[in-house]
């Protein structure tokens, strides 16, 4: 994976969630699951948080394979083959 991916993954990952509705506030940051719960620390060291503060009020779906080309926003990359296909990495 090139670019912001390859620093998120450095291989392609099978998906462990799904996209996550969420109901968002303007200009008000988030920090539960989906979002920054710390574990990348030790499960996918280099990986960084990405600050997120939305724009507008309202439901969203946010990303849960790290593969969406509009981070944080699900745009349904994780049903590319190749991420279907993505063993499953294992779990501590």
């Amino acid at each position: 994976m090139e670019g912001w991916e390859g620093n998120w993954f450095p291989r392609t990952p099978k998906i462990r969630h799904p996209p996550t509705p969420k109901p968002l506030l303007d200009a008000v940051p988030v920090c539960p699951q989906p979002f920054c719960d710390g574990s990348h620390k030790k499960e996918a060291p280099g990986l960084s948080s990405l600050l997120f503060t939305p724009t507008q009020t309202g439901p969203a779906l946010l990303c849960g394979c790290k593969r969406t080309r509009s981070p944080p926003y699900c745009d349904g990359s994780h049903r590319e083959d190749a991420v279907q296909a993505a063993p499953v990495p294992a779990r501590s």
